[in-house]
């Protein structure tokens, strides 16, 4: 006796289980296991949306505060603080999520563990650095020593290196100055 080839259907990952369900509703198989096999999904995958379970991916995270659209209109503002020039501090960030959860009409807070966590997963918005204050910027750039420093570095090293684009016609010079064929190393 050969064994019983069943259809394979294609669908996406999270409607497997649903339509493997309904197929051993519909008696298309006989039992929830043989569905699961022809589908290729797990048994206890299966069973458990047959008994109302939901997926994982519909939970939201572990303990996850804000809802996807409350943390699209925090990435919104995160990304128009850094369009301004502003550095995105913790604290700012704690305060306009509590003035989120405040408008949304929730009395949790945000503790310190939480927006570190959120700042790392949004790394590509968040950079957590050290930077110095904007007047400390402002003296740095003002100091004229530094400035001057930064000028007289460039002067010497442009001394250092001139541009030696016609060399040939200067050993030709110092040939016919000295009368006599260039065999040593110019000194310049």
């Amino acid at each position: 006796m050969q064994p019983t080839e069943y259809p394979r259907l294609f669908f996406c990952i999270e409607p497997l289980p649903i339509a493997s369900r309904m197929s051993t509703l519909n008696l298309y198989y006989p039992s929830i296991m043989k569905a699961a096999t022809a589908l290729e999904v797990s048994y206890h995958r299966v069973y458990g949306r047959s008994k109302g379970r939901r997926p994982v991916s519909h939970n939201g995270g572990q303990r996850a505060i804000l809802t996807p659209a409350e943390d699209r209109e925090l990435l919104i503002w995160a990304h128009r603080q850094v369009m301004c020039g502003h550095h995105i501090q913790i604290r700012r960030l704690r305060l306009q999520v509590n003035e989120i959860l405040r408008a949304s009409g929730r009395n949790k807070k945000v503790t310190r563990r939480w927006d570190r966590r959120y700042m790392s997963r949004h790394t590509h918005i968040f950079h957590m650095k050290k930077t110095s204050t904007q007047e400390a910027r402002r003296k740095a750039v003002e100091d004229r020593a530094i400035i001057t420093s930064c000028f007289q570095a460039w002067r010497t090293y442009l001394y250092q290196h001139k541009p030696v684009a016609n060399f040939q016609r200067l050993a030709n010079n110092q040939s016919l100055m000295n009368d006599q064929r260039l065999t040593r190393r110019m000194p310049f």
